[in-house]
């Protein structure tokens, strides 16, 4: 069934609204396999309607529809079997006419067609797609000066789909997009014309030009342009026009070694070089502010292209595409790599270049040279090397001892090889620096001392750590620029060793000498027993010595000692096998005694009797009371 109601047409689900001889503008709707179905009667007509679903143009042998005023369309239109959808200029006010929406116009057939008539601008809108085959423009009853703005996409995927002006004397013009996909997109156009556009699909899609010159203000893709040496910008074109970039756009080769780069013939320079890999960038820059992104191939062999020499490599000599992107893009950058196994001065480059083919017409191939500069030479990088591990010397818990560290520059002596720099970039396991660099170091020469490294002395024990140098290539030949600038030639971890010792401790294990009341004549004497109370690593505590020192208090005359202690393991105490060491009371006279003797400790520089080489250290002495009176 069909619903008419206030102004609006409702084409259910399997039903079929006939359209003979009326003017429809209000809204048609409609739903799932319903459909509007024209007739051939020259009055049908959409006047300023909205058409949200199916308009059939094909069942029916030559259906028309006119649309005057503007038509809003969402859903497909069906034209095939002669029919037409004609944008009718005559009967519009103004002459203005104009579609939009977002739906599909399909051309199914050769006969099929999307008709201009009358003079005026007919815009095709953005969301628009006219396919298939037929004929797009051409008027129908009345011909004229029509300008047909095309701001949505005429896509040729069948057949052949020809583009026309009305009366041939009008011209194609908008943003949109002309796309030949599997068929043949024909320009039947008097004018040049103006689109945004150009796609190309593989073959068998073909565009034919025609006579006019097409101008393209975004973006012309081919599928069937080939890469590099086979680039083809007119693959699958046919007619004398040309494809155009639109706006001011313009193509330049862009980069820090490149002259010339905005003319047809430009220079990228190889000046001075390490030995090994040397890259220079170029880019391929889009410099116009308006039109189209630029696209082209980097060729190697063909058309002034040749790139022989074994020399160089990288993307910027590779056969290859290129799209540089809108006004004031560019490719990024294009490596030319220059590779030298030996240092000296350069052979030239001779004939190398490579060719930049572009896929508009009205912007030339580019040529850039590739050459040596003039003097050019390769010079050997600087190359550190520090000798290891470095050995701090023994110490012992908290000492400052530091070792220096021997770096070499080891590139071969000569003009040209380059000057060292090294400096300490970090540090592992406690391991100290003293932050110092070195600057300038010959090839084939060494430094000693500018760097020096300690371990951690907190604790005893063997410590190890690394500390890390970083190397550069100075850029320098004995001090005079060769114009490269400094550069990384990486690092190197240098394990650093040096063995702490804890300083032996002593402690009396004998309580004082109380000797109460003797007679004159009577014996008076203790032994000692002294402690190493020194606590570490193992293999890492000192052994420990002890001597007496003086007597003090009431009666020190009377007090002395004798005998001595050496080589206390520590956590042990005193045995005979160290020594003795005994205090006594001379008891010849009555007297009184009230004091003590000094016992000094030196830490032996030995552990387990096996010098460590730094020798003996006082560390403390304790005071051995004596008390007692001797009478006559």
């Amino acid at each position: 069934t069909s619903v008419i109601n206030q102004g609006q047409i409702l084409a259910q689900a399997g039903s079929t609204v006939v359209q003979n001889g009326v003017t429809i503008d209000g809204l048609v709707n409609t739903v799932g396999t319903g459909k509007v179905l024209g007739t051939s009667n020259g009055s049908n007509f959409l006047n300023g309607a909205t058409f949200n679903g199916t308009l059939d143009l094909s069942t029916n042998g030559n259906s028309i529809e006119r649309v005057i005023n503007g038509t809003t369309f969402t859903g497909a239109v069906n034209i095939a079997n002669g029919g037409v959808l004609l944008l009718d200029s005559v009967n519009t006010v103004g002459g203005a006419q104009s579609i939009g929406g977002t739906g599909v116009i399909n051309l199914n057939d050769a006969t099929a067609r999307l008709a201009v008539d009358g003079t005026g601008t007919t815009t095709i809108g953005s969301g628009l797609t006219v396919r298939g085959q037929g004929n797009i423009g051409a008027a129908l009853y009345n011909g004229g000066t029509n300008n047909l703005v095309n701001n949505g996409t005429f896509l040729a995927d069948g057949g052949t789909l020809t583009v026309s002006t009305p009366a041939g004397s009008g011209s194609l013009t908008g943003t949109g997009t002309l796309q030949a996909s599997g068929g043949t997109l024909v320009l039947a156009t008097a004018n040049p014309s103006t689109q945004g556009q150009l796609l190309v699909g593989a073959g068998p899609s073909a565009v034919n030009l025609g006579t006019s010159n097409l101008t393209i203000t975004s973006d012309y893709n081919n599928a069937q342009f080939g890469t590099g040496n086979s680039f083809n910008a007119r693959a699958g074109i046919t007619g004398t026009g040309l494809i155009v970039a639109g706006g001011n756009a313009a193509q330049a080769i862009t980069g820090a070694n490149v002259t010339n780069g905005t003319t047809g013939v430009a220079t990228l320079t190889i000046g001075n070089v390490r030995v090994g890999a040397n890259t220079y960038d170029y880019q391929i820059a889009n410099t116009g502010t308006t039109g189209p992104t630029l696209r082209g191939a980097i060729q190697t062999s063909v058309n002034g292209g040749n790139i022989t020499d074994a020399r160089l490599s990288g993307t910027g000599v590779t056969a290859s595409n290129y799209v540089t992107g809108g006004p004031g893009g560019n490719t990024g950058n294009l490596g030319v790599t220059f590779t030298t196994a030996t240092a000296g001065a350069l052979a030239p480059l001779t004939g190398q270049s490579v060719n930049l083919a572009s896929n508009f017409s009205n912007i030339g191939n580019q040529q850039l040279n590739i050459v040596i500069g003039s003097g050019a030479a390769a010079y050997n990088p600087a190359s550190g090397n520090a000798t290891a591990p470095v050995q701090v010397a023994n110490q012992r818990v908290g000492g400052s001892n530091t070792a220096a560290v021997t770096v070499a520059n080891t590139a071969a002596a000569g003009s040209f090889s380059e000057d060292l720099n090294a400096s300490v970039s970090a540090t592992s396991g406690g391991v100290t620096s003293n932050g110092g660099t070195i600057s300038g170091l010959l090839a084939g020469s060494s430094n000693t001392g500018a760097i020096t490294v300690g371990v951690n002395t907190a604790t005893a024990g063997a410590q190890t750590g690394t500390v890390t140098l970083a190397y550069q290539t100075n850029g320098t030949v004995a001090g005079v620029s060769n114009g490269l600038g400094v550069a990384s030639v990486g690092t190197q971890a240098v394990t650093v060793n040096g063995n702490v010792y804890q300083a032996a401790a002593g402690a009396l294990q004998t309580t004082s000498l109380n000797f109460g009341t003797v007679q004159v004549g009577q014996s008076v004497s203790q032994n000692l027993v002294v402690r190493n109370t020194a606590t570490g690593a193992a293999g890492f505590v000192e052994d420990l010595n002890a001597s007496f020192g003086a007597a003090n208090g009431t009666g020190s005359a009377l007090i002395s000692g004798t005998g001595s202690l050496s080589g206390i393991l520590a956590g042990t105490n005193s045995t005979a096998a160290n020594g003795t060491m005994t205090v006594s009371v001379n008891t010849a006279a009555a007297g009184t005694v009230s004091g003590g003797i000094t016992v000094n400790y030196a830490t032996a520089g030995a552990v387990n009797g096996v010098s460590n080489g730094l020798g003996t250290a006082a560390v403390g002495s304790q005071n051995f009371g004596v008390i007692g009176a001797i009478q006559a």
